[in-house]
């Protein structure tokens, strides 16, 4: 049976080929929702991590994954357990454990000129904005940055 999961601020919805919508025990706010190795997981308005155990079986996995606000979420369903974090200031998390902990990519800090990327509205703090795996190497991502 094929399925669709809605993410909202009132919680996850599924609607299958019945075409009857149903509200998913679980995270009260979606944020992000995201199809990873083992299942689907959610990142909440509130910065928590969620994830899908089985239909309509919601866990929470962290209540507060990294101390920076989350702009973006992303999963490489590839590979077990990664799951990736973009944050303000502008910084990649990683977590190859299903999101119990949390890695940072120091690297894109040493990008050139990345002191000076800056964001228009105060307080003019530049974040991801979107985290893609890349198609063609496991394990990788595409990030973007809006600065």
């Amino acid at each position: 049976m094929a399925e669709l999961l809605i993410g909202a601020q009132s919680g996850v919805f599924r609607l299958g080929n019945d075409e009857h919508l149903q509200h998913e025990e679980g995270p009260a706010t979606v944020a992000f929702l995201t199809r990873a190795y083992d299942g689907v997981v959610a990142l909440t308005q509130q910065g928590a991590l969620w994830r899908r155990t089985s239909r309509n079986g919601w866990e929470l996995v962290h209540e507060h994954p990294v101390a920076e606000d989350i702009w973006a979420c992303g999963a490489d369903p590839r590979v077990p357990g990664r799951l990736y974090l973009g944050v303000s200031p502008a910084l990649l998390y990683w977590s190859d454990d299903g999101g119990t902990s949390w890695t940072a990519c120091e690297a894109i800090r040493r990008i050139p000129g990345y002191e000076r990327w800056t964001f228009p509205p105060p307080p003019h703090i530049p974040h991801v904005r979107s985290v893609v795996p890349d198609p063609q190497v496991i394990g990788a991502a595409y990030i973007g940055v809006e600065d």
